[in-house]
C-alpha cells in the first residue's frame, strides 16, 4: 500500500498474519476484527453504514484505483452491454 505523506509517498510494510486475495474474504475478516483490509470503498459501503466497519488512514491512501468493462470489437455495440457498463459504472463510482 502506497501512503501519501507530505512531501512524498511513503510505502508502508505492516507486519502480516494474514494474506487473502478474495477482497470479500478481506471485508469479512475486517468486519470479525482480525486486521485492517484495503477494499474498494464500493465493496465496504454497506460495512461502513452499518458501522461494522471504520475508515483509518483516510487521506494518506492513493485512490487512484482502475476498473475495465472489456468486450469484443464489433461495429456495433450491443446495447445490452452499454446498459450493463452504464449499471456497473453507476454503482460503483459514486463520487
Amino acid at each position: 500500500m502506497d501512503l501519501i505523506l507530505q512531501p512524498a509517498i511513503t510505502q508502508l510494510r505492516l507486519p502480516t498474519a494474514l494474506t487473502l486475495n478474495n477482497m470479500e474474504a478481506m471485508l469479512r475478516v475486517a468486519i470479525d476484527g482480525h486486521g485492517i483490509a484495503y477494499v474498494p470503498d464500493f465493496l465496504a459501503r454497506e460495512a461502513l453504514t452499518q458501522a461494522q466497519l471504520e475508515t483509518v488512514l483516510d487521506g494518506h491512501s492513493d485512490d487512484q484505483g482502475q476498473f475495465w468493462a472489456l468486450w469484443p470489437s464489433s461495429r456495433h455495440l450491443s446495447p445490452k452491454i452499454r446498459v450493463f457498463v452504464d449499471f456497473v459504472a453507476e454503482r460503483l463510482f459514486t463520487t
